[in-house]
């Protein structure tokens, strides 16, 4: 899961740093089938350490979790591109995933998980 998350934020960086659109679409859609990946990751580890009572209420406050930094993120995203133009929220984005994939590498539960 390590691999495909850290996979998924550098297949990114092209994306961020372009002004080709057939290498931004190219990347783009490597980066949603790998993020399609990730997710199946996600998931069935999920699956693997839950205790099988505990599934929905894990998957709804993981859900729920999500979704609460959507709308502060749109927000955000959209003044900073409004300001200083659509390029800058995409490499802050970017940035910002690339560092969770690599904090993720330093959290023992994920990184040691052999279920």
């Amino acid at each position: 899961m390590v691999y495909a998350f850290t996979l998924d934020a550098l297949i990114f960086v092209p994306v961020m740093l372009t002004h080709d659109l057939r290498i931004a679409v190219l990347f783009l859609a490597l980066a949603n089938a790998m993020g399609t990946f990730e997710i199946a990751q996600i998931v069935g580890w999920r699956l693997r350490v839950i205790p099988e009572e505990l599934v929905g209420r894990v998957f709804g406050a993981a859900r729920c979790v999500v979704l609460m930094g959507a709308a502060p993120g749109a927000l955000l995203g959209g003044v900073l591109a409004d300001r200083y133009g659509a390029r800058l929220p995409m490499i802050l984005s970017g940035v910002g995933y690339l560092a969770v994939s690599l904090l993720i590498w330093y959290l023992p539960t994920v990184r040691n998980e052999r279920r």
